[in-house]
């Protein structure tokens, strides 16, 4: 088992810092029990502060209150939220990455000294040095467009233009399109 799939004792299931819905539940023991309080919290959006082992529950923060509750039905109740993109995943997913003065990120890579920390590499051949937080307000993200490629082949005296490539026939060129707007527009080679 490699460290990231170790169980963390003070987080079993892993979800500390994760947003949840409140939720009706029988008693489970002595010492988690379902509280008269609790009932207007069902439905209400909350956030899992922290694991309590002696009773298998986790505690839950909610606007003016916070409770336990059970670890076993907890996942239940979580609340799907996308989790915002570092700009290291950004840049390798293809998002272009521009300082305030216009200038491109040609590179961006985790700091070998800094473990927390990345390096980004400017088209005007200067770096810079910081975390995800360090960079906010200074750079831009745009994600990438959509982009598609059409297969041109002859078949049988025939032009054949096609989303996939077709083993077996002449590939005759390749069009690039990318999506800007609702429009499809051929990229230039």
């Amino acid at each position: 088992m490699n460290n990231q799939e170790q169980i963390n004792a003070n987080d079993p299931l892993g979800i500390i810092g994760r947003k949840m819905k409140g939720f009706k539940f029988e008693d489970a023991t002595r010492q988690l029990s379902f509280a008269q309080g609790m009932e207007r919290l069902i439905g209400v959006e909350g956030e899992v502060l922290c694991y309590i082992k002696e009773n298998n529950s986790y505690k839950c923060e909610f606007p003016n209150a916070a409770w336990h509750y059970p670890a076993e039905l907890i996942m239940q109740h979580l609340i799907d939220t996308p989790q915002e993109l570092t700009l290291l995943e950004k840049f390798e997913q293809g998002w272009e990455i521009k300082y305030k003065d216009g200038v491109k990120a040609v590179e961006v890579y985790k700091s070998k000294t800094w473990h927390d920390r990345i390096i980004l590499e400017w088209a005007d051949g200067t770096s810079s040095c910081g975390n995800d937080i360090d960079f906010e307000g200074y750079i831009t993200c745009t994600p990438p467009k959509e982009r598609k490629t059409i297969y041109v082949y002859q078949v049988d005296n025939r032009i054949v233009f096609n989303e996939h490539a077709i083993e077996g026939h002449a590939l005759i060129t390749t069009l690039n399109f990318e999506k800007n707007g609702g429009n499809w527009e051929k990229v230039k080679p």
